[in-house]
């Protein structure tokens, strides 16, 4: 491998740094396995009879000197200490490469795929090459990024491979030369600059050529059935079936009106080549790949800019080969998906929009993912909800029968039969702030029967109740309990459940936050701002958060500001309540109103104080900008008519209120009892449901 790096530092350099991330899998005492064991989560295991490795046998400059000598090549561990993981290595230069110079180098490597585990490895029969998957990903010694430290000095940023952790590297230019047995179907980042070529042994020969990415990656499998299509945002809007395209179109306009531009994507419109890489027994899932990944090129190219490649690779692994898939790469991703599924589960369109967003946030937008993976994995999962909701509406909130699927099910009784009891059950029966704003707790219309079967425990009949996100965000965020910061390397997170739930859910609910703390207009204008800003760069959350005060109204700022660094930096939660709310009639026969409302948490809001008068008129008594030291304020106000209900506001806050029950409150009392009698109601009946089905299983 041929290697130019060029030093833009704006100060001499005299060492580099490798990543060498397949010696992860090269035996158990690697960083990576020992972290994996420690916390086993089920799924594929690691092959002791076929480990991976990197082993680099020369690193030569161009006068022929071995830099990967013991001299002046060492292994390091900075994150853990671990002396056995060989993941990262230093490599110390006799003359230091000068500001704006390069330095060239001939690497001689040899790299052995792990069996599938992990995002890279085969699959298959090894007695069998016609039966072989490959996911070639990680698999080349790469330079580490040289950044800058707090006083503007050059400094690497270089870790080991974790479990809790991806990569993180600079962008370059890749011209690779792939050889591989006849009947092979090579998918790779980039595009095809020659070949394939019949060598005389029959093998084929293919070269690809990607510029501004910071990774290179390809598949090889003799079973792909290809499927290739041209897409631009115009053929897609008109074509995509089932109201898709209209409707993308539709958030696409907009999103360019809301930002002040003048067309949803720059003209001329690009084009784009997307490869379909399918198992055989998936092709007749092409179309879905198609319809989905198409949104996402089309809602992310509004959104935060056109995808400036001219290539896009979607990989099916097979049965055997899962765990590559769900990952990203430059220009190509890889999926997955289940040709028994039905329409409805649309786990394969979700993955797919997921895995493609991240084409922005890791792919264009190079942020770290050592240390701050929120910033790509939290800005991809709020773009995927948003691009699903979209295309394919709100995700649908189910459960089953033991493995049965009941999909669709009509209740088969009559309505009154269960017309009391469903009543009592659901949460219609909350007091009268929540009737009349039903975008707090959504209860869907549905048959009573419907209701009860649903609130039953998890071994019954699917719900198709639509669950408009954030709510899943916020259930599963509420649900990993986390006392983790969101802004930490991946390494020192307590688990992996607290990784998973500040990578992903808390700033997928922070972005859902600020868009409510902004407005349509500016939050448009800081995420299309971030992502185009930073193009083929670095950047840092305090540079997110820099661009987001810009974007802010100036009297919001300080508030803006607090409230991400609260949410980057602090595990606390947000907890917004009405502890009383009162009305006492005044001698000139108007009313003094009191409600009393505490911010449990750090968390800077503006809280919206709400009360309602017995004719049903809803008034904004205050807006408090809940900030400081002060957690309790009591607001008071003199009203023509008695108070009913006080509540809380804006409806953005729910997105992170850890406790929904506690934000209205009915006036001059301790407050609707019926709220508990339900939810006692409905824990009851599920503990005696449990109880019967596991005592008639036992007999």
């Amino acid at each position: 491998m041929d290697l130019v790096w060029r030093n833009t530092s704006g100060h001499p350099v005299d060492h580099l740094w490798f990543h060498l991330y397949l010696n992860a899998f090269r035996d158990k005492e690697s960083s990576y396995l020992r972290e994996r064991a420690a916390e086993p989560r089920g799924g594929a295991e690691w092959d002791s009879d076929y480990p991976g490795s990197l082993r680099v046998n020369a690193l030569r400059r161009e006068d022929g000197t071995n830099l990967w000598a013991d001299a002046t090549r060492r292994f390091e561990c900075p994150d853990d200490g671990n002396t056995k993981d060989a993941t990262l290595a230093r490599v110390d230069l006799a003359a230091p490469v000068a500001p704006g110079e390069t330095i060239a180098l001939s690497v001689d490597f040899d790299s052995q795929l792990p069996r599938v585990l992990h995002r890279t490895g085969w699959a298959g029969d090894p007695e069998d090459p016609q039966s072989l998957f490959f996911m070639v990903a990680q698999w080349f010694p790469k330079l580490a990024v040289l950044g800058r430290d707090g006083e503007g000095l050059p400094r690497w940023n270089a870790h080991q491979f974790h479990r809790n952790t991806e990569f993180f590297s600079d962008y370059g230019s890749y011209s690779v030369t792939l050889t591989v047995p006849p009947g092979f179907v090579v998918g790779a980042t980039g595009r095809m600059a020659g070949g394939p070529v019949r060598l005389a042994d029959g093998r084929l020969s293919t070269t690809y050529v990607a510029d501004d990415v910071h990774d290179f990656a390809w598949t090889a499998s003799p079973h792909f059935v290809e499927v290739a299509f041209p897409w631009t945002f115009s053929s897609y809007c008109a074509e995509a079936p089932g109201g898709i395209g209209a409707r993308v179109r539709e958030a696409a306009e907009e999103s360019a009106r809301l930002r002040g531009a003048a067309a949803p994507v720059p003209a001329p419109e690009r084009e784009v080549l997307v490869r379909l890489l399918l198992q055989p027994d998936h092709a007749a899932l092409a179309d879905r790949y198609r319809w989905s990944v198409g949104a996402a090129l089309a809602l992310c190219a509004a959104w935060y800019g056109a995808y400036p490649y001219p290539t896009l690779t979607v990989v099916d692994p097979p049965a055997g080969g899962t765990g590559a898939g769900g990952m990203e790469y430059p220009t190509l991703i890889t999926v997955g998906g289940d040709r028994t599924a039905p329409a409805y589960e649309t786990g394969l369109e979700a993955v797919t929009i997921h895995e493609f967003a991240h084409q922005y946030f890791y792919g264009l937008v190079g942020t770290n993912e050592f240390e701050q993976a929120w910033l790509d994995e939290g800005f991809t999962s709020f773009t995927d909800r948003r691009v699903q909701e979209i295309a394919l509406g709100a995700p649908i909130a189910r459960t089953r029968y033991g493995p049965i699927a009941t999909p669709r099910l009509r209740p088969f009784a009559p309505e009154p039969v269960f017309q009391r009891l469903s009543h009592l059950l659901r949460l219609d029966a909350l007091p009268h702030p929540w009737k009349r704003r039903p975008t707090l707790l959504p209860v869907p219309a549905e048959s009573p029967l419907w209701a009860y079967l649903r609130d039953l425990p998890p071994l019954h009949f699917d719900a198709f109740v639509p669950s408009p996100e954030p709510l899943p965000t916020r259930h599963s965020y509420l649900a990993s309990a986390t006392h983790d910061a969101m802004d930490q390397p991946g390494w020192h997170f307590a688990a992996r459940t607290d990784y998973r739930a500040n990578a992903y859910a808390k700033p997928t609910l922070m972005l859902f936050a600020l868009r409510g703390m902004l407005g349509e207009a500016a939050f448009h204008r800081a995420m299309y701002g971030y992502a185009t800003r930073y193009r083929f760069e670095h950047p840092r959350g305090a540079d997110f958060v820099s661009v987001v005060r810009e974007h802010a109204a100036e009297e919001a700022r300080p508030m803006v500001d607090a409230f991400l660094r609260a949410m980057m930096e602090s595990a606390t939660r947000l907890d917004v309540a009405v502890l009383g709310a009162s009305s006492a009639r005044r001698d000139d026969g108007r009313h003094d109103w009191t409600v009393r409302v505490q911010r449990r948490g750090d968390l800077a809001v503006a809280i919206e104080v709400f009360g309602e008068d017995d004719a049903g008129e809803v008034h904004l008594l205050e807006t408090w900008r809940s900030g400081g030291s002060a957690t309790t304020r009591a607001v008071r106000a003199v009203m023509e008519r008695p108070m009913r209900c006080a509540r809380l506001g804006p409806d953005w806050i729910r997105h992170l209120d850890a406790d929904l029950s506690n934000n209205a409150r009915v006036s001059g009392g301790p407050g609707d009892r019926r709220p508990a009698l339900s939810l006692a109601a409905r824990l009851a009946l599920s503990v005696e449901e449990v109880v019967r089905s596991y005592a008639g299983l036992s007999r």
